[in-house]
């Protein structure tokens, strides 16, 4: 059997424009930074460009020549980069179709992604919720979620939350196909704006008595941790009251705030010159935030944190004031 011990770090968001590649790009830099083995992976099936944030040009064999070969290995796609220690597999954009790859490839990438040899995996998926961002997003109990402190983009992240888990539940329906389609059913009604986690799982419940304690054991394994992007004061993470109350009403979730990144300029500039943040500005605001998430994932990534919301903004306010 393929085996990792590689600590997964899916990086996800509800809508595309938040900045989440950026984050991805960057934080699997400063996880390399820190001692780290760290292999950064593209999976924005149909949409790659995670090489422009890593400074790398768009000319090495990709995801799509893996899945159009049946008898390639995912390590041999394996780029070195500029940073020690950090290495990249790109997507590929330029195949056809690759945003609606089969199941079973999904399932045979899944398998060897999580073969490959690193302290750290950090993937870069497409925004939204579709099926191929919720699998792979899955491949973590606990998954980094980025987000602006706006209202649209806290509803769209809530959205892609409520649609994971339900995924999520639904696998552990998949043996049984009555309770797989009453689930089908009932999922209907859970994804309007009243739908609640918790009334599918009390129905699941009435079903398939244990079914429910087996959901309350998912749902406590699956921690989100939460990044708010382009942020222009710590006083924009209070948005995290109404995320919590959210989260918990409708999800059954807990969640916990791994970063709060600073606008800054340096960034699109980073982008325009075609070099990593972290490598062109490392004293920027930014890249210091993204240090914090990096520092962060390595303490504390597989246990919750307690008041995380208050340490983050804490932490925001002495780096604005330093800066």
């Amino acid at each position: 059997m393929l085996s990792s011990s590689a600590i997964v770090v899916p990086v996800a968001a509800g809508k595309g424009g938040v900045g989440k590649t950026q984050i991805a790009a960057n934080l699997a830099i400063a996880l390399a930074q820190a001692g780290n083995k760290t292999v950064v992976v593209d999976l924005d099936l149909g949409g790659s460009n995670l090489h422009t944030h890593l400074g790398l040009r768009k000319r090495y064999p990709g995801l799509g020549y893996y899945l159009r070969a049946r008898t390639a290995a995912l390590d041999e796609l394996l780029v070195e980069t500029s940073v020690p220690g950090l290495q990249f597999i790109p997507g590929d954009g330029r195949s056809p179709f690759m945003a609606n790859i089969a199941y079973q490839q999904k399932l045979r990438l899944i398998r060897h992604l999580r073969a490959l040899e690193a302290d750290y995996l950090a993937l870069d998926l497409s925004a939204g919720a579709s099926y191929n961002s919720l699998d792979f997003f899955a491949m973590a109990p606990s998954g980094l979620l980025v987000t602006q402190a706006e209202f649209p983009s806290i509803m769209n992240m809530l959205s892609f939350l409520k649609q994971s888990m339900l995924r999520r539940i639904r696998a552990e329906c998949a043996k049984d196909y009555r309770l797989r389609r009453k689930f089908d059913v009932m999922t209907k009604r859970a994804t309007g704006e009243q739908g609640t986690l918790q009334s599918v799982r009390d129905e699941l419940d009435r079903l398939e008595p244990g079914l429910g304690a087996r959901i309350d054991a998912l749902c406590e394994r699956c921690r989100p941790r939460i990044v708010v992007n382009m942020v222009d004061a710590p006083e924009d993470l209070d948005v995290a009251t109404q995320i919590d109350r959210a989260a918990a009403q409708s999800l059954n979730l807990s969640v916990d705030y791994f970063g709060l990144v600073f606008y800054d300029r340096a960034v699109k500039q980073a982008i325009r010159d075609g070099v990593p943040l972290m490598l062109q500005y490392p004293d920027s605001l930014a890249a210091r935030c993204i240090r914090q998430i990096a520092e962060r994932v390595q303490r504390f990534w597989d246990r919750p944190i307690d008041a995380s919301a208050m340490r983050v903004r804490e932490r925001a306010a002495e780096m604005q004031a330093s800066a």
